[in-house]
């Protein structure tokens, strides 16, 4: 993998992002943002969606009026 970079409009996602991956990537879809970091250990979602994810132990997300 290359140390950084940016695709737009991949498997179903807005934009994906990543910097020394797998230590930290973004990705936004539909107006929610996502930081993993390191990935797939820690998740926090803002944006349209709210969640946190401590994986493989813990995780919540949600969309006001849609989803908890």
């Amino acid at each position: 993998m290359p140390i950084a970079g940016s695709i737009k409009n991949f498997c179903g996602y807005d934009r994906i992002a990543w910097t020394l991956f797998p230590l930290y990537t973004e990705v936004d879809n539909h107006e929610a943002h996502t930081v993993l970091a390191p990935w797939p250990l820690l998740r926090f979602t803002s944006g349209a969606e709210r969640g946190f994810a401590l994986w493989p132990l813990f995780g919540w997300r949600e969309r006001p009026g849609e989803f908890h």
